[in-house]
């Protein structure tokens, strides 16, 4: 499979599975959300990579996230709906965002053209009232009006994959997450 996989754990901490993928689906459902079965045979991971295996079993599902990239660029990233072990394979569920509807909370999010290290962020909550945007990267948390207009600058001091959340400041079940990769290109 071209696939490379990337566990993003609750606290940020990032690995990826290049190898050893035993099967992998892949559905749209109707609201535009997309649905991903992976699966690794453990046999191979305990005998070349034991602490993957490690990783997999701490994964819990609502709170941790899991990244498809096709050579460099992000092709799906979800939240870890199931976890699963049985008959020497490990089954990893996860599932996206539904595609925004008119009235939901939006998240754009482009690498700067000047400074390699930085991204631009607009949110546009839909007249529900201002976001908190989290970059991904410890740094605090900024606040915005979410208006459509107001662009946030972020520079980061490492180069990776970063997981952005914009999060509605009155109603937390309405957020937007989008994955950057600084510098553009890496």
């Amino acid at each position: 499979m071209p696939y490379t996989v990337t566990i993003v754990t609750q606290e940020g901490d990032e690995t990826e599975v290049a190898t050893h993928l035993a099967s992998s689906s892949v559905k749209q459902k109707d609201d535009g959300s997309l649905h991903v079965c992976v699966s690794w045979h453990l046999v191979d991971l305990y005998r070349d990579e034991p602490e993957t295996v490690e990783v997999l079993k701490g994964l819990w599902p609502g709170e941790d996230r899991i990244i498809l990239s096709d050579e460099g660029s992000d092709v799906f990233w979800g939240n870890v709906s199931k976890v699963e072990y049985k008959d020497y394979c490990f089954y990893v569920e996860a599932t996206s965002d539904a595609a925004p509807g008119p009235d939901d909370l939006t998240l754009q999010v482009e690498n700067d053209d000047m400074e390699p290290m930085a991204v631009r962020a607009v949110a546009d909550n839909k007249g529900h009232g201002p976001v908190t945007v989290d970059f991904g990267d410890g740094s605090p948390t900024v606040d915005t009006v979410a208006d459509g207009e107001e662009e946030l600058l972020h520079t980061y001091n490492t180069e990776g994959r970063w997981v952005i959340t914009a999060t509605d400041k009155n109603e937390p079940n309405r957020y937007r997450v989008a994955v950057v990769t600084v510098p553009a290109g890496s």
